[in-house]
């Protein structure tokens, strides 16, 4: 018991000096998201958001996930193995919104590159042949505008989760990756509905 005290110490002077050490990695992908939605009963009220979030390798200090600094933190999918699971934090995220009822239009952005950093987004499954890329769908907050913007945003999308599915090929040349995924919101609790895209560019 007595040697519990001094590795309890050692444990929460290293793991600060880990984190402090790990240098924030590069971007390796940005999803850009264009969100349409409308209440089912009047279209004339509904709102867009244009959203574009850039995504690096999670690591140590991140808020979800289990990281060690053997953790990789570059961008080289192809060595993965089935089965192996990478997770990727906010890197930067910017985009705009604009919220109708009638002739009324109030507009929303957010302009953040450290906005979420740290929160895990987005997860790469290895397959045994190509990859699973699944993220969370991330639309513009209201602000001020609540009455406009985010009644609609708050339902879920489908597929669910949104997901690109890449070959062998394009783990091995991610930065020439161009994936565009169709999104669809059903009528939810919200009575909204909603049509969106979801376009993966490699970095």
């Amino acid at each position: 018991m007595r040697l519990a005290i001094p590795t309890v110490v050692v444990a929460l002077l290293v793991i600060p000096a880990l984190a402090w050490a790990q240098q924030t990695p590069k971007a390796c992908f940005s999803i850009v998201m264009d969100l349409q939605m409308r209440q089912a009963s009047d279209a004339s009220i509904n709102e867009t958001h244009h959203v574009e979030i850039a995504y690096r390798p999670g690591m140590i200090g991140d808020k979800e996930g289990i990281y060690t600094s053997l953790t990789p933190t570059d961008c080289n999918f192809a060595a993965m193995r089935p089965g192996e699971i990478r997770r990727f934090a906010m890197y930067s995220i910017h985009g705009s919104a604009t919220g109708r009822q009638g002739s009324v239009a109030v507009n929303a952005r957010i302009d953040d590159p450290g906005r979420d950093s740290g929160y895990i987004r987005a997860e790469l499954t290895r397959k045994a042949s190509g990859a699973t890329l699944s993220f969370r769908i991330r639309a513009v907050p209201p602000g001020n505008a609540e009455e406009y913007i985010g009644v609609c945003a708050a339902q879920g999308w489908e597929p669910s989760p949104p997901q690109f599915d890449l070959t062998n090929d394009e783990l091995a040349h991610v930065s020439t990756v161009h994936k565009t995924l169709s999104l669809r919101m059903p009528n939810g609790e919200n009575g909204c509905t909603g049509t969106g895209t979801a376009l993966l560019n490699g970095h």
